[in-house]
């Protein structure tokens, strides 16, 4: 149970931020609602292949927000554009990696992106397929390049190793062992 204390403790805070008042009540009612949750529906110690780190996860976090931003900005500018000059596409990305937590974090920050929307990720692959609001002619490279530098920003963050995918990848194709 002290493994989970962590946990409990962050199941806390959320309780006493949804309730909006830091009370004696509210806060041993955070606790208890922790335990249980813990108790009921543990989650493993540590998910396999990840060594998170704080300062690359800030990083990716500040990319999100600037993302978040300048893709807020340009939906809201084409909203006034005339039905006509939006280009919708849906696009395949390829990506580097084949681990399953890394292409979620990368396409799941897609589609919390205003004007995109992963519709379907490939861990087997390493492949999204992404649908834009609009697309610039001659821009899939731009939207690809987007995505990879997402998934090396979150493999920092997650510290996953995107060669470890890569050269396992390779060594099967050559009938080496990976």
């Amino acid at each position: 149970m002290l493994r989970r204390l962590p946990t409990v403790a962050w199941i806390t805070v959320v309780w006493v931020a949804l309730w909006g008042d830091l009370s004696w009540g509210n806060l041993v009612g955070g606790v208890l609602t922790g335990v249980v949750v813990v108790l009921v529906a543990p989650l493993p110690a540590e998910p396999a292949g990840y060594r998170p780190a704080p300062w690359p996860a800030l990083v990716y976090l500040l990319r999100f927000l600037r993302d978040l931003v300048v893709a807020t900005a340009e939906v809201a500018r084409q909203v006034f554009w005339p039905l006509d000059r939006l280009r919708p596409a849906v696009l395949e990305v390829p990506l580097t990696g084949r681990h399953p937590g890394l292409i979620s974090l990368v396409a799941n920050t897609i589609s919390l992106t205003p004007g995109t929307l992963t519709l379907e990720a490939d861990p087997g692959t390493g492949r999204l397929w992404v649908h834009l609001l609009h697309l610039e002619e001659g821009a899939e490279g731009d939207v690809v390049e987007h995505a990879r530098a997402l998934e090396r920003l979150g493999a920092r963050a997650l510290g996953v190793d995107l060669g470890a995918d890569h050269r396992a990848d390779h060594g099967a194709d050559h009938g080496e062992q990976p």
